[in-house]
């Protein structure tokens, strides 16, 4: 559309309007003044008018996007104006003031710029109206200052007079067009402004519509005297309502929840409510004073989670199979170790190549590992259970060591020399069973580790630390060590390099130690080989070892 013209309806009210006001002021011209030679100026005047506005109304039809018809008819209102001027009085005359509507009205059709060039245009057609009465004579019903100077007045004199007449008319008809212009262009671009934000307004209502109506989650909003105003079709699907829903909705229980509410107590984070056969997640909300909804207004968003708590069911059984499965799995590697030392002392018996000492040696071994295995056994129903024995107390460490080594040279040592210099006394707090499985998990796993190794050695040092109150129990072998992209990987559990391992031994080991406020530490041997470090309080100090570092 031309700037300043928009719709059609505009359009005829500013055509109706010109031709009221310019066809009015020729008729009163006519009627007031009277003269003859007025009347017909001011009758040409009235017809032009009434023409131009018939051939401005049939060139916007014909062309509706012309961005010519509002300066043409501008300019042709400026004409007509002069002449209604110059024979009302001219410069002097009170229709002179007319142009300055006409400049306030030309700067808010055609911006800043072309209510400067109408002004323009309006002081040159008063300059002309003012210079031709001084030259002509100034016709019946113009001022009679103007007539004395068109007769009596020298010519520079009247000119002079005229110029600044023109030129005050100028200061207030340039600053009128400006100004119009001015802020009819900031009102257009605030408009604009405003017309985007509404339409973008508009777009998010919409779309906020589209995503409450799709939304698989089911939305109820009720107002603070408890009026359903919302309800979205996945809430009616799931509380199983039609379309006729504001009634139905008052008799389910999350309606009752939300009417019932204690605003004093607040909301719980969610509830459950079960619809049929269906369970309803629903989490509550009020809105504060001040935002868009209606004070006291509360929201439900309700989501159905009978599949998810039916998958989490499920998943909390397999969960609990899996831990029995490891659980299983760990005491049958735990057993493994004393099964092997009676196995072993088993078929010394039965070779019968043996003393007396010898026979009652290998008797207390099957004694001590039968035990040991009982032990093992009954921790785990003691797990499985949810309780401890409380049968921890103060042991030597040197005595339990010496134990385990004894058992594993006549068990699950094969091949692999097990070197152990005299142990020191050393006494820790500790349940001794527990010590001993971890001690046996550690050596085991080292010999082990030694299959395929030349002259497989295995080495067992126990240190005493008394500045820290600490023992410090050393297992090293000589075997091919572990990659140390995996070393800090080799205590999790079910993590093995063994093609029959199960991965257990060194995590056991590991859990048993943080039962014992312990620490391990595995590194690679220079000279090639693991060395696990085994860190312990002594009874009656210490305390946590975790800085003793490690790759647990």
């Amino acid at each position: 559309m031309p700037p300043g013209i928009g719709s059609m309806r505009r359009l005829t009210w500013m055509l109706v309007g010109r031709l009221v006001i310019l066809g009015g002021l020729s008729a009163f011209g006519i009627a007031v003044l009277g003269a003859a030679r007025i009347n017909l100026a001011y009758g040409m005047t009235g017809a032009g008018a009434v023409v131009s506005t018939t051939a401005f109304a049939a060139w916007y039809r014909a062309r509706p996007v012309s961005r010519l018809l509002p300066a043409a008819m501008i300019v042709f209102d400026s004409l007509l104006l002069g002449a209604i001027v110059h024979f009302a009085g001219g410069l002097d005359g009170p229709f002179a003031a007319l142009f300055i509507l006409h400049a306030l009205y030309a700067g808010n059709v055609a911006g800043t710029r072309g209510g400067f060039y109408v002004a323009l245009l309006d002081t040159f057609v008063l300059a002309a109206s003012g210079f031709t009465a001084i030259v002509s004579g100034m016709p019946a019903g113009g001022t009679e200052l103007l007539e004395f100077l068109g007769q009596g007045v020298p010519i520079e004199l009247s000119t002079r007079y005229v110029f600044l007449r023109v030129l005050l008319h100028a200061c207030l008809l340039i600053p009128a067009g400006l100004a119009s212009g001015y802020f009819s262009e900031t009102l257009g671009r605030e408009s604009g402004r405003l017309k985007e934000a509404l339409d973008a307004l508009r777009t998010s209502t919409a779309r906020s519509r589209d995503i409450l109506r799709n939304l698989s989650d089911g939305i109820l909003l009720i107002d603070g005297d408890g009026t359903p105003l919302s309800l979205n079709p996945s809430a009616r699907r799931m509380l199983g309502l039609g379309s006729d829903w504001q009634e139905a909705v008052r008799s389910t229980e999350i309606y009752r929840i939300l009417r019932n509410r204690n605003p004093a107590e607040g909301f719980p984070d969610r509830i459950d409510v079960v619809a049929d056969d269906r369970i309803i997640e629903c989490k509550l909300g009020e809105f504060e004073p001040g935002s868009p909804v209606e004070s006291g207004a509360v929201l439900a968003v309700l989501t159905d989670v009978t599949e998810l708590r039916t998958l989490r069911s499920r998943l909390e059984e397999r969960e609990k199979l899996a831990v029995f499965g490891r659980l299983s799995a760990t005491m049958a590697h735990e057993i493994r170790n004393p099964l092997a030392s009676i196995s072993g002392a088993a078929q010394v018996l039965r070779s019968g190549a043996f003393d007396r000492s010898r026979f009652d040696s290998l008797v207390d071994l099957i004694v001590v590992q039968s035990k040991r295995t009982s032990d093992i056994i009954e921790g785990y129903l003691e797990l499985a259970r949810g309780s401890t024995r409380d049968d921890t107390g103060d042991l030597r460490l040197d005595l339990v060591l010496s134990e385990v080594i004894d058992s594993a040279r006549r068990g699950f040592a094969g091949g692999a020399t097990i070197g152990a210099g005299p142990f020191p006394e050393v006494v820790v707090t500790g349940r001794e069973h527990r010590l001993s499985q971890m001690f046996g998990n550690v050596i085991r796993n080292a010999c082990e580790a030694l299959e395929g190794t030349p002259n497989p050695e295995v080495s067992v040092h126990l240190d005493v630390d008394r500045l820290s109150r600490r023992a410090v129990v050393t297992v090293a072998d000589n075997g091919p060590g572990v990659p140390e992209g995996i070393l800090s990987m080799v205590t999790e559990p079910f993590f093995t390099t063994k093609e029959y391992g199960t991965g257990l031994g060194l995590y056991v080991a590991r859990r048993v130690l943080e039962e014992h406020s312990g620490s391990m530490a595995l590194r690679n041997r220079v000279a090639g080989g693991l060395e696990v470090e085994i860190v312990l309080p002594l009874a009656g100090g210490g305390g946590k070892t975790d800085d003793w570092g490690g790759g647990s």
